[in-house]
């Protein structure tokens, strides 16, 4: 299964000058590439989603982070 890079230049660019091997190797598959997009569709619809995912996350590593994990 193939993937996408979204990110800094930088990163993108170090991936492209030491991953150069796996770069068109797969591609993504359509139902996923489908999913990506609609998720992106949904996010630009409703952004509060975005804010609640990232105050779950938050809680989640705090209370894994209370628990010693």
């Amino acid at each position: 299964q193939g993937g996408a890079v979204l990110g800094p230049a930088r990163v993108i660019d170090h991936l492209v000058n030491t991953a150069r091997t796996f770069i068109f190797d797969t591609g993504l598959a359509p139902a996923a590439a489908g999913g990506a997009l609609g998720a992106l569709r949904l996010l630009r619809r409703e952004p509060e989603r975005a804010a609640r995912a990232r105050e779950v996350a938050t809680s989640l590593y705090t209370r894994l982070t209370a628990a010693g994990l």
